[in-house]
């Protein structure tokens, strides 16, 4: 054989072209031949502001995303959170799947609601009412109210002054709505109970209320007032209890306590701010109360919204009326509609069981709720205790308005405008050249 005589720098240098070459091709099939990235699928998450507040869902979702969960198939999960309030998740519902109508919430809230949201995947309104009413209108279960896992189990009640509340015998005796009915038909009022009332109060007891037409809580406590006047469960009333004249009296009656008509929790919180001289009795949720007293609610001030980061500076407790606390009945509930595909619906289990898990349980704790799991009240991380005004223990009768006959709940809704406390509206026009 021929012997070859190649310089040693010569064959260094082709030998590394080679390797390189080598190299090269190693890198150039693996792209050609590697697999395909995971497809992924979106749930989007409906909620309202309650479930948003700081350090809760939509910081959940970004850890969620975070650690990279799969469904069955290999298909990378993304949860995305909307805040929407309570009364228009249930409209947008109601009209994409009758009418195939895209409601812009966006406009609808002023641009408070995100822009380009999309169809929910999961819904969480405030109260589970408004999904009753949802599935009534369609006619079959846009969602398994039944079926669903609830994610806190909020509770309403009667926030007061504690002066207020020991002057009506609180703690010792039970108080509900009756007790302020009478105090405001007594005719001297606050004067009957004595040295204990305050003369600053006035002699009037003032109860806010919010809209029922666009406030969970005001259409919990208006839905329940119905029960409380028949003396049946909410699950009970028929459509002759809702127009029995007792019951309609009973409803017209409670009318003549509400000072104020609020069309939202903001609103109502500026009047709790302002003190007793507006207001004395407020229907509101227990996270409520506790972001009032720590300084992380909001209300408006002067016209603007503002954090109340000094609190609300007087010592406020909740009455559980002893006619029945309401149940708010938060629920991961899932919708069945066109534009929910099956693995949309395996992903959202695993989003659900995520924020059911006792880590996230223990964050919604630490906002003010009670949790939606078995965690016990006394976790240190509750603070539904004694500091904020609350009972753990409490409350010991439940009136649940989600239970009301959807029939039933539709035709209290058409009675709203009857029994509602009459308003007088007086235009006042400037003539002069000023």
């Amino acid at each position: 054989m021929a012997e070859l005589n190649i310089p040693r720098r010569k064959l260094l240098s082709v030998l590394g072209m080679v390797w390189a070459l080598g190299i090269g091709a190693f890198f150039l099939l693996a792209f050609i031949f590697r697999p395909d990235p995971p497809e992924t699928v979106w749930v989007y998450h409906w909620t309202t502001g309650h479930l948003t507040r700081e350090g809760l869902m939509f910081e959940m979702a970004e850890e969620f995303n975070d650690q990279k969960h799969k469904t069955d198939d290999g298909t990378l999960i993304k949860v995305k959170v909307y805040n929407a309030p309570s009364e228009l998740i249930g409209k947008y519902l109601t009209q994409r799947i009758l009418y195939n109508t895209v409601l812009d919430l966006h406009d609808e809230t002023n641009g408070y609601v995100e822009k380009g949201i999309k169809d929910p995947t999961i819904v969480t309104p405030s109260s589970a009412h408004w999904l009753v009413s949802v599935n009534y209108e369609v006619g079959r279960n846009v969602v398994d109210l039944a079926g669903a896992e609830p994610i806190v189990r909020p509770v309403i009640g009667i926030v007061t002054y504690e002066e207020m509340a020991r002057c009506l015998g609180w703690p010792q005796k039970e108080i509900g709505f009756q007790d302020i009915i009478d105090l405001r038909e007594d005719p001297n009022g606050w004067g009957s109970k004595g040295g204990c009332a305050k003369s600053e109060w006035g002699n009037t007891p003032l109860l806010a209320f919010t809209d029922p037409t666009t406030s969970s809580t005001g259409r919990s406590l208006h839905l329940a007032l119905y029960a409380m006047a028949s003396g049946k469960a909410p699950e009970q009333l028929t459509l002759d209890d809702v127009n029995d004249p007792d019951v309609v009296a009973y409803v017209e009656n409670f009318q003549t306590l509400i000072d104020h008509y609020q069309i939202g929790t903001t609103v109502l919180n500026t009047k709790i701010v302002e003190g007793p001289r507006y207001g004395h009795f407020f229907v509101m949720p227990e996270d409520n109360l506790i972001h009032l007293i720590e300084g992380t609610e909001t209300a408006v001030i002067n016209g603007r919204e503002v954090t109340l980061t000094g609190g609300i500076g007087h010592n406020m407790v909740m009455i559980y009326p002893k006619e029945g606390s309401m149940p708010r009945n938060n629920c991961a509930c899932i919708v069945d509609a066109e534009w929910v595909s099956d693995l949309q619906e395996e992903a959202s289990h695993q989003w659900i069981d995520f924020i059911r898990e006792d880590e996230q349980q223990r964050k919604f704790m630490a906002a003010g709720f009670r949790p939606g799991t078995d965690i016990n009240m006394d976790d240190p991380a509750s603070k539904i205790t004694s500091e904020f005004g609350l009972n753990p223990d409490g409350p010991k009768k439940i009136l649940n308005p989600s239970f009301t006959p959807p029939e039933v709940a539709a035709e209290i809704d058409r009675n709203w405008e009857q029994v509602k406390r009459p308003g007088i509206v007086s235009f006042v026009f400037d003539r002069s050249g000023s």
